[in-house]
């Protein structure tokens, strides 16, 4: 494909040039992806802020006076993430679900094909009120008519219509919050492991927004980036010391990787841990040793409130794909007190939870 100076762009953009618009597409199209997946947007939400960005850019060059003063695709990026930010102001963190769901659950769960008609009216709570109730409340689809309508429900058997109607209908369909906003986790956890231009910072974020992706039973927060002193130039910093539920237990240490990183490799038909294991044991290793010492440990937990003795040393990291369970079991025993832990494994289990819910 062509490479394309500033000038040619905005150029070809004032003259409808087809090739120029298809290459715009295509040049930016996979950051603006990213982009709005990780500010919890869709992929047609990436399609259509990336439309309206080039005809944004269109209208700029055809003004006399325009100067792009730094590379178009930046531009592009920038009011792209402009529309994104303002999307998600208008929205509630835990927002109802949008039209692109709702089509999804009816195409997908319902087999219909009416015509939606979506109030835009939704009932108000005060902040307070709304941070009560947000976790216990259902949405629900049900006919009002021979519409399609969102209704509002609670576990005590209270329900509130999305519009100005007050009529009981039987409902079709629930769904609960915790379902919508775990699958949009998934989808945006899904697309970060299988992206090739995913760090380790993107993971980092994504568990801080949703750290039910790496507690289990066992564990009843994540702590991110707490800082180890280990004199006054030099410190360590876990990526997540995980918190355990009961009080009187010891907190554990994680550590992340790339999805993409090899955990095992095959030498004359016998498979061992790869290289990027073995770093991340011996990372973790030191982070063990910090707390052998009094001192650090009684500092740590007058800093943090955590108490850390000889953790569970657990490693986030590539994925099992289609290795033997049988093999990749022997391999565990030889780790001793490092876990290894999969992205593909992390997924699955994700998953299985959304099916539960």
């Amino acid at each position: 494909m062509n490479k394309y100076t500033n000038i040619d762009i905005l150029s070809g953009l004032v003259s409808n040039d087809n090739n120029i618009y298809s290459f715009i597409l295509h040049d930016n199209y996979p950051s603006i992806q990213r982009l709005a997946l990780l500010n919890h947007c869709s992929i047609e939400d990436a399609e259509d802020a990336l439309h309206e960005s080039i005809l944004i850019l269109k209208d700029k060059a055809n003004q006399r006076d325009f100067k792009l003063t730094c590379n178009y695709k930046t531009y592009l990026y920038s009011i792209c993430k402009n529309i994104f930010s303002d999307k998600l102001r208008k929205s509630s963190r835990l927002d109802f679900l949008n039209d692109i769901d709702l089509i999804e659950l009816i195409d997908n769960n319902l087999g219909l094909n009416d015509e939606i008609e979506l109030t835009q009216e939704v009932i108000s709570f005060d902040k307070e009120e709304r941070e009560k109730e947000n976790n216990k409340k259902l949405l629900g689809l049900t006919f009002v008519g021979d519409k399609v309508r969102l209704v509002e429900l609670t576990p005590d058997g209270k329900y509130r219509f999305l519009d100005y109607l007050g009529n009981y209908h039987n409902i079709l369909y629930t769904c609960s919050l915790e379902s919508v906003i775990l699958k949009k986790a998934i989808d945006e956890f899904e697309f970060l492991i299988n992206d090739s231009k995913t760090k380790e910072e993107d993971l980092h974020d994504f568990f801080v927004r949703y750290p039910q992706f790496i507690i289990n039973d066992e564990y009843k927060s994540a702590h991110s980036k707490v800082v180890l002193d280990v004199s006054i130039d030099e410190y360590l910093v876990p990526d997540f010391v995980l918190e355990p539920i009961n009080k009187n237990s010891l907190s554990d240490i994680l550590e992340l990787k790339l999805p993409r990183a090899k955990i095992i490799v095959r030498e004359k038909n016998k498979l061992r841990y790869s290289s990027s294991i073995l770093r991340a044991c011996a990372q973790l290793r030191t982070y063990s040793q910090y707390f052998d010492i009094k001192e650090n440990r009684e500092k740590f937990k007058s800093r943090y409130g955590l108490n850390v003795y000889r953790p569970k040393l657990i490693v986030l990291i590539g994925k099992k794909g289609d290795v033997n369970s049988i093999d990749y079991k022997n391999l565990e025993l030889d780790l001793g007190n490092y876990f290894i832990k999969t992205y593909d494994d992390l997924l699955e289990r994700m998953r299985f939870k959304l099916t539960s819910l």
